[in-house]
């Protein structure tokens, strides 16, 4: 993929970049299948094009990593070792779309990349650490709410203080603004003025819908009391998400015991994942 990408970070390099890809179409369902059966048969065609087809998904998650100290394209070049590594670890009788396989490999890359730049910058071990839990706990609440999670949801999720989910976001590298100018000439561009809104992407639209399906029928199969918490807490039934204080007044149960109920939802979660064939890391790593 290296020939997709400049040494520069300027806008030259994105625009050319972003043109190159939007010339390639996304793939059915139909095709992942057949392609990753091919690409398991040792077809370097079809593992070129499940790479090319899916390079835009890598753009989209790659910006949501935006930080001073690791430019964008860098940024990209390593969601594309990630994407490639899914391409080659890719089983099209598992059900699943490839976008939804291929994201976790792409962030792990990304953020295997951010972590070893906050080492030559000498962040402190425990600091990474935790900011690593976190970049979990949100992964894990990503995949139940299909949105970003609030500080205060993760800090409930992982039972710390909300101060200290603020306090090491804020020491989790700079991230850019996507107002922030990315070149020093007149035009003034700016990352948001090129790089596709995530929300409109249709990888990433297919990605969550595909994700969504699995946890509602996981979820679905749930004793009756962890289900109704994980549908009222995270509001997958379409209602308005819930406190925990709002849920056991509905069931006539302590706050704490409507959190423990939560985290017992979830493990149950992680081991309905384990037996579909997959790994609790491809959603909440």
């Amino acid at each position: 993929m290296k020939e997709y990408i400049e040494e520069s970070s300027n806008t030259d390099s994105i625009h050319c970049y972003l043109r190159e890809i939007r010339q390639q179409g996304l793939m059915t369902a139909e095709e992942e299948v057949a392609l990753g059966r091919q690409v398991q048969a040792g077809d370097m065609d079809a593992r070129n094009t499940m790479i090319v087809s899916n390079l835009r998904l890598v753009i989209n998650l790659a910006k949501r990593y935006l930080r001073h100290d690791l430019p964008l394209l860098d940024l990209i070049e390593e969601g594309n070792l990630g994407l490639m590594r899914a391409v080659e670890k890719f089983d099209p009788e598992k059900g699943f779309r490839f976008s939804t396989y291929a994201t976790w490999w792409i962030r792990q890359s990304i953020e295997r990349a951010i972590m070893d730049q906050a080492r030559t910058i000498r962040i402190p071990v425990h600091v990474m650490k935790k900011i690593s839990a976190i970049l979990r706990t949100t992964r894990e609440l990503e995949t139940i709410l299909q949105r970003t999670p609030t500080p205060e949801e993760i800090a409930e999720s992982i039972k710390w203080p909300v101060s200290e989910i603020h306090e090491y976001l804020k020491k989790d590298v700079l991230v850019t603004s996507l107002d922030t100018p990315i070149s020093h000439d007149d035009r003034g561009s700016s990352l948001a003025d090129i790089i596709p809104d995530p929300s409109s992407s249709t990888e990433v639209a297919l990605t969550a819908r595909d994700l969504s399906s699995h946890v509602h029928q996981w979820v679905g199969l749930m004793p009756e009391k962890h289900r109704q918490v994980i549908f009222w807490r995270f509001g997958l039934d379409g209602t308005d998400e819930n406190s925990l204080q709002e849920i056991g007044d509905r069931m006539g149960v302590s706050r704490d015991r409507v959190r423990q109920i939560q985290s017992e939802a979830l493990e149950i979660l992680r081991v309905r994942i384990k037996a579909e064939g997959l790994t609790t890391e491809m959603l909440f790593e």
